[in-house]
């Protein structure tokens, strides 16, 4: 029994070093710098004034208005499913060749240009994430603004050309990765990966189920400004590793016999390192953003796209 321990015990001290190391491995790594498209407020009142200006002048009638919206509306969800298609035949990107990326960033470019919303990082102007903590701390209700899209919610990566990211697939021999997300609660942005009981795995006493997981969060706090509406600008806050806690667990035994000895390790001593000291993290630029789908692009020029996420797997 004990070289089985042993080996167990060794085994989750190595999980638990590499996961801290390689938990800053997250879709906002590689933002060390803002994008230099970077759209400002300014510029984006004066277009908008220049076009009222035109519309009036030119009488362009609302039917025509609504054409265009209409022309938009059906461009973006044909590229949206051609991205859609590319992600998941490439695996998320990891898998994606030469072409497949240049393909997916003449997708995005598209996107970008039909992007529906004006404002996307508007829920972490610091005047609205006051606000809205106000409401939330009243009654719980959720901070999305209403009546536009919004980056509040849960994500799930469905494509990225960030090599960090790509790499962890390949890289940890100790647990195999699952689904890449996201937890934006303002003031908060949550970078989420799920982690699972690898294959070799399987037959060693203590592994765990098909369904053991251990989720590993690097905790942010973003921060958006009307002169620079889709740009968020991140500061590391914290790092979490816990794993799924059924309320029937009541002991570490009960969790390592339920979940195996890593997750149950997590579920019983869950890690939560946070303090007062924050650091620089980077920026990302919003490229697009509608209420199913975001694509942003980090300082250093790689993309990441996201979908809205449906089940509650963060």
């Amino acid at each position: 029994m004990r070289p089985i321990v042993g080996y167990a015990t060794a085994l989750t001290v190595c999980l638990l070093l590499y996961t801290i190391e390689g938990f800053t491995r997250t879709v906002f790594l590689q933002a060390k710098t803002a994008s230099l498209y970077v759209q400002t407020r300014g510029l984006s009142q004066f277009i908008h004034s220049q076009r009222r200006a035109l519309q009036r002048g030119h009488g362009l009638k609302p039917s025509q208005l609504n054409a265009e919206r209409l022309s938009n509306a059906v461009e973006s969800s044909r590229l949206k499913k051609e991205l859609l298609a590319l992600a998941k035949r490439t695996l998320r990107g990891f898998q994606a060749s030469t072409k497949d990326r240049r393909r997916a960033r003449s997708l995005i470019d598209q996107l970008a240009a039909l992007n529906p919303t004006r404002d996307p990082a508007k829920s972490y102007y610091a005047t609205q994430t006051q606000e809205s903590n106000a409401i939330d701390s009243k009654d719980g209700s959720s901070s999305k603004l209403v009546g536009e899209a919004s980056l509040s919610g849960k994500w799930t990566l469905v494509y990225t050309d960030a090599p960090d990211i790509t790499a962890l697939g390949t890289t940890n021999p100790w647990a195999k990765l699952g689904r890449i997300g996201q937890e934006c609660e303002p003031p908060y942005i949550r970078n989420v990966i799920e982690w699972k009981r690898p294959g070799w795995a399987t037959s060693l006493p203590f592994s765990g189920s098909e369904e053991s997981r251990v989720l590993q969060r690097v905790v942010t706090k973003a921060t958006a400004s009307p002169d620079q509406p889709m740009v968020v600008n991140l500061d590391i806050v914290g790092l979490r590793i816990n794993a799924d806690a059924p309320t029937t667990l009541s002991n570490f035994a009960e969790a390592i016999q339920s979940q195996g000895l890593i997750a149950g390790f997590f579920q019983a001593a869950p890690v939560d390192l946070q303090g007062p000291l924050q650091a620089p993290f980077g920026k990302f630029e919003v490229l697009y953003l509608d209420e199913e789908l975001r694509a942003v692009k980090t300082g250093q020029g790689y993309v990441a796209v996201n979908l809205r996420t449906g089940d509650e797997w963060i």
